[in-house]
């Protein structure tokens, strides 16, 4: 009956691992698909792009001012060669001023089309600037899009890992339960001989080991410690009331042998800490 009952529970507890993995699949591969759709494109920066757009409008511009100065030097040059006409009677002298006027105007022409060219060579930089700025922007939004697309793909991964790793160790449970359930002579884990009576009088007591790992364990604690500093618990196994004193396999691994079931039994000829059934 025990042997039934425990194929029962391996078989139920290996369903309900199996669905829970599959589950866990199934989401995964629906958030990763929801992921692949939105996958990162390249994002513009409307401040870059600004920047760009003035730099480019100041190059097709004029440098400031330039109109008026022009005005101001062809009115000097007006005014200059009126006088000469009002106040000099000989022509020679008239048509010298007249040279002199008209080399100024010419020096002056030439140093405002020089200040115009580094105004103009100025606002190239200026856009050239601009654009390396835009496409720096640029680039660091696209980045930054990328390395939050592939957080939440790794979000996704490490859950969907979390979760199948929980159905595997349904799995194991009702395995190791299955198999603590078939050692207990004729009563299993709910009858009268329980896993105490399969340690101390059972196939596991024939080599004085009882199934100690922590896993199958629930309501424990520590009630003392023995002689060389090994604390000694109370507890009940999972799905039973029984209670039982014994160690923890994790914490006496010079004792703790790993099982066929994926679960750790102890050797407790090997420690000071006897296993025993107290309620």
């Amino acid at each position: 009956m025990a042997g039934m009952i425990g194929g029962i529970t391996q078989t139920a507890m290996g369903t309900v691992g199996t669905l829970f993995s599959a589950i866990a699949g199934m989401k995964a591969d629906k958030k990763l698909d929801k992921l692949l759709k939105t996958d990162p494109t390249y994002t513009s920066s409307p401040y870059a792009a600004n920047n760009l757009g003035m730099a480019q409008q100041l190059l097709n511009s004029r440098m400031a001012g330039m109109s008026a100065r022009e005005r101001n030097i062809q009115t000097s040059g007006a005014n200059a060669r009126a006088g000469i006409g009002r106040n000099v009677t000989d022509s020679s002298q008239a048509l010298a001023m007249m040279a002199g006027i008209q080399g100024q105007e010419g020096e002056q022409f030439n140093d405002l089309a020089m200040q115009e060219a580094q105004d103009a060579a100025m606002k190239q930089q200026n856009l050239m600037g601009a654009n390396r700025d835009m496409t720096a922007e640029h680039k660091d939004l696209f980045d930054d899009s990328v390395r939050r697309w592939q957080d939440q793909v790794n979000t996704v991964m490490t859950q969907y890992k979390m979760r199948k790793q929980g159905g595997s160790d349904i799995g194991q449970l009702g395995s190791g339960l299955s198999s603590m359930g078939g050692m207990g002579g004729g009563g299993g884990m709910g009858g009268g001989s329980g896993v105490g009576s399969a340690a101390s009088s059972g196939a596991m007591a024939g080599i004085g080991m009882g199934m100690s790992d922590k896993r199958l364990k629930h309501n424990y604690y520590i009630v003392g410690k023995s002689g060389s500093g090994i604390n000694i618990y109370e507890f009940s196994y999972i799905g039973h009331k029984t209670r039982w004193q014994g160690v923890m396999a994790d914490e006496v691994p010079q004792a703790a042998v790993m099982t066929d079931s994926g679960f750790y039994a102890v050797d407790y000829s090997k420690i000071d800490v006897p296993f025993k059934q107290v309620g």
